[in-house]
């Protein structure tokens, strides 16, 4: 037996095997399990119309919910990503940051402003779970949350003015 076609085998079968694991690899990453909308815990027969992204790592938009593309205008079947919603923030780097690392922030999206929450989901692949509550369905419990309100709405008036 000839030495060289044994090393020949044995390269062409790692070479086979190295193949069908990155196959493998890409099939695996590529299928990411249905979402379904989660339903409130006191009341089964309610669901929760919150408006959610959850964001992958590396800033791949995993998930939209309906009530959110109303916040981004986006029609259902628009695609997006992470930059066209940041395009739709102002501030956009508070909306980024919020992608990355877990907090609050009040933001304006399309001229409205809204209350941004995000939270570290763990797992294999931890990801962002981002929370948005427009300004009517947050609650101003006291007169600084009014006020702060106030005060954000007159910064998002006067922006959008120099904007036109």
């Amino acid at each position: 037996m000839n030495p060289g076609l044994g090393i020949g085998v044995l390269i062409a079968g790692a070479v086979v095997v190295t193949l069908a694991l990155l196959l493998l690899r890409l099939i695996i990453r590529g299928q990411s399990a249905p979402y379904i909308e989660p339903v409130s815990q006191v009341n089964p027969n309610r669901q929760i119309k919150e408006a959610i992204i959850v964001i992958q790592p590396g800033g791949r938009v995993e998930y939209l919910s309906p009530s959110a593309r109303v916040f981004f205008n986006l029609r259902e079947d628009e695609p997006y990503d992470l930059e066209r919603l940041a395009r739709y923030v102002r501030p956009s780097d508070d909306f980024i940051d919020l992608c990355v690392t877990p907090g609050v922030k009040r933001v304006s999206i399309g001229g409205k402003p809204a209350e941004l929450a995000s939270y570290e989901v763990p797992g294999s692949y931890p990801r962002i779970l981002l929370s948005i509550r427009g300004r009517e369905t947050s609650t101003a419990s006291d007169a600084g949350d009014e006020s702060a309100n106030e005060i954000l709405q007159v910064v998002t008036d006067f922006s959008q003015g120099v904007a036109a």
